[in-house]
């Protein structure tokens, strides 16, 4: 049987992340605040990338994407300090690619 590309890198050191997340749907705040306070929820053990586009609300912004909204929504919930409680609580440590360098590949 044919291995995937995957096993083959894995069988030779690489590391993966176990889960990716990107949301792109709808613009309400409160909505997209449980969207990911669910997402944090039912996280399983292992590294997960959220993958998110943070912006102020402001002109610049409003005239390069129309994401704008949607940008901003994530700013305010990802600098809420509600949010980082609720990671807290549930045991959830935030690490950047920094933390994963070492890891990405082991000969």
């Amino acid at each position: 049987m044919r291995r995937s590309w995957r096993e083959t890198l894995s069988k030779e050191g690489y590391v993966f992340l176990d889960m990716l997340y990107e949301d792109s749907k709808g613009d309400d705040l409160e909505s997209r605040r449980e969207h990911y306070y669910n997402v944090f929820r039912n996280l399983k053990p292992g590294v997960t990338e959220v993958i998110v586009h943070l912006s102020m609300n402001d002109e610049e912004i409003k005239h390069i994407s129309n994401a704008w909204l949607r940008r901003w929504n994530e700013y305010q919930i990802f600098t809420d300090p509600k949010t980082r409680e609720l990671l807290d609580s549930l045991g959830i440590k935030l690490i950047g690619y920094k933390q994963l360098a070492p890891l990405a590949y082991k000969p």
